[in-house]
Formats: structure tokens, sequence, C-alpha cells
């Protein structure tokens, strides 16, 4: 943020005048930049939290009142400091798997790059980025003095804690009504068989309309330890009497064509590249080697792939539209069922031995190579990896069997009212099916009802991801980035809802709300 746009932000906030900052202003030709930001800073501090309502308000997200703030200096561990000091970002609190970080500026490539670094979950907020860098200084000292928090000069606690401010409220009514009307459709997938997803049930998400009212009201100046207690009552609605009547609703599985079964007795093998030449190149080389080989152009079409048929390699491009591939081998790496699959990973985004430390390290890559790679090279650590000793394969049908039998140990635990029995079951199900929609959604469900925010987003997000045209996915991640603020993302959400909803009638009642929502 320039300094001008900074000006705008005080005046905005009415923590200087027009006149003021114009004072300050005037002195750029002859005091340069750094001595007038250096004017600014004590106004700053002192209205920080007024700036940052102002702000909230123009970026439609979060933003992080640093003074009132207890920062968690152990998340600063997660993140190597020269990679943390390259993208402006101060990790601030570390709960479980998911780090939340601050930066000045929003951007994708660098929400990218440090989810790939840390192989965590990101929760990014935005800071005033004169008072962040001065923080960021301020936590990597106290760090390395062996500190583990960092309070704010307001902060009213010594225990780890982050204080934002959110946007104004929305109105979004016909969008919250799709939202809550959902509970019934949704709650269907602890009925449904496991696998192969129908799409015919889902899980209610949380928190839906009265949710996110009631997280908004705490989320006001949001304390994370807080929002753990936040609980949605139930929304008893009927879904038909909104969208018109029960519409089947289509899971990504069903709307991806899969080739046929390559024929062959040889080593099975998958190439997931998004580059048409490489993808070729790879196949025919690979086959050439005696590989049976399917192959896919990106993250979606290669998981309905791996599902039909476990593969015994799997090639994998770091980079790849809709799912990256670094949480593809994460998740077949944590996968009881699917970690014995070796993973060789190619990327000419992620370079030099630190990268290749940190995919084989942080994502359980078996073997990592830079682009442009010799295929000589190549073919031998294929060779290599199907030489290690292989564990014995299941028989066919044998992780669907699995599967089924955490969802129905999930549905008794659901009967019984058991929110921890029904977590253990569903993450019992993601061991044997870690990509499979519906678990994700009742992990997610389950989570809120935990009042466990953070970890109830997370499987959202997870959810929306293997789901990129899961209409109930992207219903439960929408409203979760409602809940907790994040307007602008949730609009973008709720836009693939939308493009993805089970009739024209539930896509127009959303485009409709969002129309009306300013």
């Amino acid at each position: 943020m320039d300094v001008r746009a900074l000006g705008d932000l005080l005046v905005e906030a009415r923590a200087v005048t027009p006149e003021a900052c114009a004072a300050w202003l005037a002195e750029l030709p002859s005091a340069g930049e750094l001595v007038v930001r250096a004017r600014m800073l004590p106004t700053l501090q002192a209205h920080e939290r007024e700036i940052a309502h102002v702000l909230a308000a123009r970026i439609g997200a979060p933003v992080l009142v640093l003074g009132e703030s207890t920062l968690d200096l152990r998340a600063l561990d997660v993140l190597p400091a020269d990679v943390a000091v390259e993208a402006g970002a101060l990790p601030a609190f570390l709960e479980g798997d998911v780090l939340t970080v601050a930066v000045a500026t929003e951007s994708d490539a660098v929400e990218c790059r440090l989810a790939a670094v840390t192989g965590r979950s990101l929760l990014v907020v935005l800071a005033l980025p004169d008072l962040l860098a001065a923080a960021a200084t301020l936590a990597r000292t106290l760090r390395a003095a062996g500190e583990t928090t960092l309070a704010g000069p307001r902060s009213t606690t010594a225990t780890p804690c982050l204080a934002l401010v959110r946007p104004p409220a929305a109105a979004a009514p016909a969008a919250d009504d799709v939202a809550r009307a959902l509970g019934d459709l949704l709650s269907a997938a602890l009925e449904s068989p496991a696998s192969p997803p129908t799409g015919d049930g889902a899980v209610s998400p949380t928190p839906p309309a009265e949710a996110g009212r009631a997280a908004s009201r705490s989320l006001g100046a949001l304390k994370l330890k807080q929002v753990r207690r936040v609980q949605a009552p139930p929304q008893p609605l009927s879904a038909a009497a909104l969208l018109g009547g029960p519409a089947p609703i289509a899971s990504p599985r069903d709307l991806i064509e899969l080739p046929p079964l390559p024929a062959g007795d040889g080593p099975r093998a998958l190439v997931v590249e998004d580059d048409d030449a490489i993808r070729t190149l790879l196949t025919r080389v690979l086959r050439a080697d005696g590989l049976v080989v399917e192959a896919a152009g990106d993250g979606r079409t290669a998981l309905a792939l791996m599902r039909r048929r476990r593969p015994d390699l799997v090639v994998l491009d770091a980079m790849l539209p809709e799912i990256h591939g670094f949480e593809i081998c994460a998740a077949i790496k944590k996968s009881e069922q699917w970690s014995a699959i070796p993973v060789l990973m190619i990327s000419a985004v992620f370079r030099g031995f630190d990268n290749a430390r940190t995919i084989q390290e942080v994502h359980g890559a078996d073997v990592f190579i830079e682009k442009p790679f010799d295929l000589r090279h190549v073919r031998h650590v294929v060779a290599d990896l199907l030489q290690r000793p292989q564990p014995v394969e299941q028989p066919a049908g044998q992780a669907v069997e699995l599967a089924e039998l955490a969802r129905a140990r999930a549905a008794e635990h659901h009967a019984q009212g058991n929110v921890d029995g029904v977590v253990e079951a569903v993450r019992q199900w993601l061991d044997a099916d870690p990509f499979h929609v519906d678990a994700w959604l009742l992990l997610g469900r389950a989570e809120a009802q935990r009042s466990d925010s953070l970890a109830a987003l997370r499987a959202f997000e997870r959810a929306a991801t293997y789901g990129r045209i899961d209409f109930r996915a992207q219903i439960a991640l929408a409203t979760a980035y409602e809940s907790f603020g994040f307007v602008r993302r949730a609009r973008a959400v709720w836009l693939r809802a939308a493009a993805c909803a089970p009739d024209e009638t539930a896509a127009q009642k959303i485009r409709s709300a969002l129309a009306a929502w300013r």
C-alpha cells in the first residue's frame, strides 16, 4: 500500500483531518516516503481499529488488529524466515493443522507458496502494512530469544489470541435461505453409501444462516479461542420448499468422463501433468518401458482415476489446475490405504535443494525432479521406485468396504448424538478414501458441532476443493466463509455454487441474492 493510499485510509477512518493528511503528503518531494510514513506511524498505532474497519469494508475480508492481539510465536517455526520475509508474511497463530498468517496484500501466488512450504491449511488475514512490518521484525527477534508470545500494547491476555475486525454484515437473504435449506438435503450423507458417491446426500453446511450471524457477533473483535465456542442452533427448514422439490445433485465423479481402463499386466502408473506435450511424452516413454499408464491433465481427474483403480506409481506435477499436486501428494501419504504408493513429483516452479527437501519432507514425495528433466533420469527413478518392496495389494473393493464400515459407524454415532465418535469414524473413512467429498462435509459439520470453527472451515475447504463442481460442497464453504467475514471469497464460492446448482431455480436464487448483496 503506497503512502497516498494509506493517507486516504487515515482520512476515511477519521484518524486525521484531510488538511493534516495533505500536509504530510506535501512533504513527499523533499522528505521522501520513509519519513512521511514514519510521521503517520503514531496515528496508525493509535487508531488501528478504526482504520482496520475501513480496510475490511473495502476489501471484503477480516483485518488483524495487531495492537489488540497476542501472537503465538511458535507459529514462526512452521515457516522459514527467509520465505516469510520474501512473502511479507507473519505467522500469527497455530491451531492443529491450521496456520493463521497475516499479510499486507492478498496474493494467490503467495498463499500457494506458503501452503507448499508449510504443508498446512492456511487462514490468511490482512494487517496494516507498516504495523505488520514492525511486528514481524519484533516477533522474529523475540522468537530467536526463546519467547513464545508477543502481546500487543492493547492486548488484554497473555494467551495467544487474534483480534480481527470483519466487514460490515451483508444482507444476502436468498443466499442464506439456500444454505439453510440445504440442511435437509445434506443430512442424507449419513444414510447414503460411502462409495461410489452418488451425490444424493451431503452434510449441513455449518454454520448456516443463524450460525453465520452468531459467529458474526463474536467476530466483531475475533478471538480465535472464542470462535471455537460458537455453536449453531439447528435449522429445521424444508429444502424441497425452497428448491422446488428434491433434485439430484451431481457429484464430481458423475460428471467426469473417464476413459476405459487400459489393458496390460505391467505396473500401473498414473501421470498427472497439465502440460499436454509433457504429459504425452511421459505417457509414451513409460508405456514403452512396459508400464500400464493412465494420464490426467488436472487434479480432479487424477483423483477420479486413482479412486477407480489404485496405481503402483504416481508421477505428479506440483502445480495443477483446481487441486495442487503437493496437496494430492500429502493426502496420499497421510492415507493409511494409499501411503505406500510411490510419488515422483516434478515442477518448473519449485526449484533448488530447499524446495526439493520441503516437498519431500513436508508433503511426503518419494522423489522430486525439476523441469526441464532428462527422460533417462526419470526412467531410472521410476524403475528404482517400482523395485521397492510393495505391500500386499488389498482385494478389489476392500477400501470401499472399509470406507462403508466407517461411514456406518459415523451414522451410528450421529444417531446417538456422539459428535466425537462421528469425527473419529469419519477420519477412518478418510483413511480409506482421503478425497471423498461426503466425508469431508461430514467432518466439517461434526467439527462445527464441537465448536471448532477453524477445523470445520478446513474440512469445508477440502470438500469444495475435491468437489469443485459439487453444489453441496460449494454451499458449505461459501456459508463458512461468510461466517468468518471473508466476504469476497464467499461471493466467489457462491458464484461457483450457482454454476453447479442442481437446477436453474436454485442457481437463480443465488444469483439474485448476490445481485442484491452490497
